[in-house]
């Protein structure tokens, strides 16, 4: 039932016209992957004779045991030819010729993760000049913010001084005045009979 359930979730035809359509909305080229397949058979060929070889030989000799010094050797023998052999594999190394055999793009891991197009040193260098000017406009920005509020707390600082110094006024002409008027008159001079 798993499999029946897998083969109707996961139809190799619909998978097909889902990527052939993707394809032609990206414009993507459909590749057989130029001269590497050739590579990939001569070294699957160099694998298959060396593991025969060596492999064979231990067992001729009866030296197939991880205990005897000369299997070892001949791993380390093996894995000598195997580089040996995989001398083609440098044209792919050279800075002109290689990236014409393949056709394919560096690519690399951007901060988010997201696999993409590795950069050139030329287009390093203008990113990182670009992050540096954001970088320093956003510093910029932080610092005016940081003097807007601090030009606030001034002002409200400076209102609660004048505030206070007003209480502070009202409160001693207040005082003055309790002082000035006895408790029986008014300000005018007449006295204010009491009921």
């Amino acid at each position: 039932q798993a499999l029946e359930f897998a083969d109707r979730l996961f139809d190799d035809d619909e998978i097909l016209a889902a990527t052939e359509a993707a394809r032609k909305t990206q414009e993507a080229e459909v590749r057989t992957g130029g001269y590497l397949p050739a590579f990939m058979r001569y070294d699957a060929y160099c694998v298959a004779v060396i593991l025969a070889l060596g492999f064979g030989r231990l067992l001729l000799t009866g030296q197939l045991s991880p205990s005897h010094w000369m299997f070892w050797t001949t791993l380390y023998y093996m894995k000598m030819a195997y580089g040996l052999l995989s001398f083609p594999f440098l044209i792919f190394r050279l800075p002109l010729l290689g990236r014409g055999l393949v056709r394919a793009l560096p690519t690399a891991y951007d901060q988010s993760g997201a696999l993409v197009q590795k950069l050139t040193s030329a287009l390093m260098k203008r990113k990182k000049k670009l992050d540096d000017r954001a970088r320093a406009k956003a510093q910029e920005r932080h610092i005016r913010k940081l003097q807007a509020a601090r030009k606030r707390e001034r002002k409200v600082a400076a209102s609660r001084e004048a505030g206070a110094a007003r209480r502070a006024a009202l409160d001693s002409l207040a005082a003055a005045k309790r002082r000035a008027v006895p408790a029986g008159s008014t300000a005018g001079g007449a006295v204010r009979k009491r009921r």
